[in-house]
């Protein structure tokens, strides 16, 4: 019996042969993922990762006293805060901190910029692999 799907496998081929080593992980199951790493390596990537994290917030933390160091980080990410901590922002005295939120607001909006950018150009294809992709970068950040 012939294979009803044959062009679509043969295209598809195609194009898969033509990605990158690395975009072939986004196919694999987590425990087939946890199995390409040894301990070390993944020690490895997960401190690479935080230093590349930490240097995104460096520019913002700098303008913020230490002790909200945590909070903002917090805060960007979930948009909770303590009220102290929302006290300190609002504070018209406290420049650097409403500085930082801007910042944080505009790499927020650069984001959503790119999305619509790649949301425009993107195939369905492309955002199942977009997907693929995201889930690699949880995994790997721990999410």
């Amino acid at each position: 019996m012939a294979d009803e799907y044959k062009s679509a496998r043969e295209e598809l081929t195609a194009k898969v042969s033509r990605e990158d080593k690395f975009s072939l992980i986004a196919y694999l199951t987590p425990e087939e993922r946890n199995s390409l790493l040894t301990p070390e390596q993944e020690k490895m990537l997960r401190e690479k990762a935080v230093e590349m994290r930490l240097s995104f917030y460096q520019p913002m933390l700098q303008k913020l006293d230490s002790k909200y160091h945590v909070e903002f980080i917090r805060f960007t990410q979930t948009g909770e805060a303590s009220p102290e901590f929302m006290a300190y922002i609002d504070d018209e005295k406290n420049t650097g901190a409403q500085e930082a939120v801007d910042m944080a607001m505009e790499k927020q909006a650069d984001a959503l910029r790119e999305l619509g950018r790649e949301l425009r150009k993107g195939s369905l294809e492309t955002q199942v692999e977009k997907g693929a992709w995201r889930e690699i970068k949880n995994w790997f950040l721990g999410r």
